[in-house]
């Protein structure tokens, strides 16, 4: 018993002593607990509002609990809907120690675009209607791989009448499409203009066949468009059938049949500018007069001959001027066969040329005669129509003397082949004699006056084809106390620059004209001053306007080759409205990047380092040499061996080591650019010009050895920012990237 107590007093007091252990434990000694995160601070690096840049965004977290820091490996950051305008969510979780979540929000706010990424790519023109509405297409520069269009509230030329190179005002620009809402214009009242507008003249149109019942009436008005009501003259061809005509209403008598109206309207220019709003012209109508509605033909059957057509007729104007053209329209008849035309000559002379739509060039002088047929099908014969006799008119020749300024104490200005203007010539024809230009009075320099320049003595081009009675159209020189000076041209290769002046006072308006030289079209034109560059203002069909300024200006023009046509591109992936398409034609034109397969150039995927070194080979020309590489992971049978082989001969590649090249790489942003780099100075161009990469938010990640060569590139405009402030020399460089950069370097780079 004695025992039994004893052991039992052994226990409480083991008992009292372990309670005792963990009562007196410190906090960290005991188990501990998890701490929930769902109070916790969330701070995010940048703040609370990002700009839209293409992708999505993440910026940087810190995590606060009682207003310490948690360390950032006790969590996990997830992002919810941030890569488009509106708000994104940033939601931490805890790991660890730590259990729970908590959540904030940031907000992505729309890509300002100004008013300089937007562009009037070409306005569609139109037909005089009496309004000022206008079509124009406008694009947005955006971010890469974004799809924006760009659409407007109003749109409207200057005025409405007949004209080109009108000015077109675009106001209430906005954007749509797919990415459409995360752009927005920076100035919102904004407009665009732009001075490629053109209104045509309203062409006269008329219906060509119509039916009239026997002793009805009908108002021939309203089978004619584009004329002004009561405008419009009508008169028979041919037959009449009994049917009377009383100013535009005809009245059917009876007898049926078919007759043939001439419509005539006149052209009219509303505005006095010389550009008539209404083209006028003439239009053939025929009139079917029948007791009844006609019905359709009876099928004939198989094995039986073949109906004749219905009347087929031709219609067109009956005069044209030499080098002009005009159109041809054909009515009636039935069947499927196709319409063809041909021409034939009238008398001694003329000739001319006719398209299968009809229209007709005026090659000759003299009297032509248009045919037009209609061919058989499985029903009807062939038809042929009455031919149309056209007249072409010799053109006429004008010469105008170019007004010119000299200052009190010159010396007479002498008069050249510079100084006057031919128009009317066509194509490649020349004068057989060129004007000769004297002054009227003999100026006299010793005071200010003004002083006709004559220009006579020209003679035609041998052919027939212009009237030799040449109008003239005298000039003028202005002798002025006010300071004069002179205009300076460099005569350019592969074309020809000229001015209206050979001097001018300050505030003049000089006009200067371009011709580039067949094959070739003109690169650029500037005009300078002692204070730099001038504004020119392009007024169309080579025609460049400046404003002289207090000083002698310096005009010079460079024209380069057109480019040749390039071939279609077979990539079902790549489409016509891609930012890259006109890159990847270039490339693929060029031979120097082929598809991934037949129908495929997977523009986003990775570029591979033997890849690009292979693209620089066949730039150069694939030359010729052996398979030696010092990298032992390049395989002698593999497509770019001779390549890198080449690429490491001449010090314009690298590898990773002494023994590795890495040719299944991907190939990054900066690895490209020193490639580059060195290609562009194996080739002895030069390398020295560099950009500001401090401008680039990550530029601290650019490696050492792509320093320089990433700062040239920047220079070149080859490799530029990927929004948001970033460089990203760590990128990868897709296919399309490279397209692009390859496009701009062999245009503006290689030497």
């Amino acid at each position: 018993m004695v025992n039994r107590m004893r052991r039992l007093f052994s226990l409480c007091m083991a008992v009292v002593l372990l309670l005792m252990v963990v009562v007196l434990l410190p906090p960290q000694a005991r188990a501990a607990e998890p701490i929930s995160l769902s109070a916790a601070e969330i701070r995010l690096d940048g703040g609370d509002h990002y700009e839209y840049w293409g992708s999505e965004r993440e910026p940087g977290v810190k995590v606060f609990l009682d207003g310490a820091e948690v360390d950032e490996s006790q969590y996990t950051v997830e992002y919810a809907n941030n890569r488009n305008v509106g708000e994104a969510t940033v939601t931490v979780r805890g790991t660890g120690a730590y259990t729970g979540s908590a959540a904030t929000h940031f907000t992505i706010d729309p890509r300002r675009i100004s008013l300089s990424d937007l562009r009037m790519e070409g306005v569609t023109p139109k037909e005089y209607d009496g309004t000022r509405a206008a079509a124009p297409k406008v694009s947005a520069q955006v971010l890469p791989g974004d799809s924006v269009t760009v659409s407007y509230a109003r749109a409207e030329y200057e005025d409405a009448y007949v004209g080109k190179q009108k000015t077109v005002t675009v106001s209430g620009l906005r954007f749509e499409g797919t990415d459409g809402k995360n752009y927005v214009l920076q100035d919102a009242g904004a407009v665009l203009v732009g001075d490629m507008g053109e209104i045509t003249p309203k062409l006269f149109r008329a219906k060509k066949s119509a039916e009239l019942a026997l002793g009805h009436t009908l108002d021939l008005d309203g089978l004619v468009s584009g004329a002004g009501r009561g405008e419009v003259t009508f008169q028979f061809i041919g037959e009449t059938l009994g049917a009377t005509l009383s100013g535009a209403t005809l009245t059917a008598g009876q007898t049926g049949g078919q007759v043939s109206l001439l419509a005539t309207a006149p052209s009219r220019d509303l505005n006095g500018d010389g550009k008539p709003e209404y083209d006028g012209g003439q239009e053939e109508i025929t009139l079917r007069l029948v007791e009844k509605q006609a019905q359709p033909p009876v099928d004939i059957g198989v094995g039986t001959e073949k109906q004749e057509q219905p009347a087929f007729s031709l219609s067109g104007a009956a005069s044209v001027t030499y080098g002009r053209t005009l159109t041809f329209r054909t009515a009636g008849g039935a069947g499927s066969g196709k319409v063809s035309f041909r021409v034939e000559t009238r008398g001694a002379s003329g000739g001319a040329t006719i398209d299968e739509n009809g229209v007709l060039t005026a090659t000759q002088a003299g009297k032509v005669l248009v045919y037009a047929t209609k061919a058989g099908d499985d029903r009807y014969q062939e038809a042929k129509a009455n031919p149309v006799e056209v007249t072409i008119h010799q053109a006429q020749l004008t010469i105008r003397a170019h007004n010119k300024t000299a200052s009190v104490g010159d010396r007479i200005p002498a008069l050249s082949s510079y100084d006057y203007t031919i128009s009317g010539l066509v194509g490649r024809d020349t004068l057989a004699k060129e004007p000769s230009l004297l002054y009227g009075v003999i100026p006299d320099m010793s005071r200010s006056g003004t002083y006709p320049i004559q220009i006579s003595g020209a003679v035609a081009p041998t052919g027939g084809n212009y009237r030799s009675d040449i109008a003239y159209v005298s000039g003028t020189l202005t002798v002025s106390e006010l300071p004069l000076y002179p205009i300076t041209l460099r005569a350019p290769l592969n074309g020809t620059l000229t001015a209206d002046l050979q001097v001018a006072a300050p505030g003049t308006v000089v006009t200067l004209t371009v011709r580039p030289a067949e094959g070739f079209q003109l690169k650029e034109l500037t005009a300078s001053a002692n204070d730099g560059k001038l504004s020119l203002r392009e007024r169309g069909q080579g025609s460049y306007t400046f404003s002289m300024p207090d000083g002698g200006v310096t005009v010079s023009a460079v024209f380069e080759a057109l480019a040749p046509e390039l071939p279609p591109i077979p990539f079902t992936d790549v489409g016509e409205k891609d930012w890259f398409y006109g890159d990847v034609a270039y490339v693929y034109g060029k031979g120097l990047m082929n598809g991934t397969g037949a129908k495929t150039f997977q523009p986003n995927a990775p570029t591979t380092r033997g890849m690009i070194v292979t693209i620089l080979y066949r730039l150069e020309g694939s030359p010729a040499g052996g398979n030696w590489s010092p990298f032992t992971d390049v395989p002698r049978n593999a497509y770019y061996s001779a390549p890198i082989a080449w690429a490491a001969w001449n010090g314009v590649v690298n590898g990773y080591s002494p023994t590795s090249f890495g040719p299944e790489d991907p190939i990054t942003r900066e690895q490209m650019a020193a490639i580059l780099y060195r290609y562009v100075n194996y080739k002895k161009g030069d390398v020295s010009q560099r950009g500001d990469l401090t401008k680039f938010v990550d530029a601290g990640a650019i490696s050492g050895y792509a320093r320089e060569p990433l700062s040239w590139a920047n220079s070149q405009g080859l490799l530029q920012g990927k929004g948001g402030g970033r460089l990203d020399p760590g990128g990868l460089a897709t296919r399309a990237e490279v397209a692009a950069i390859l496009h701009r370097f062999c245009e503006t780079v290689l030497p």
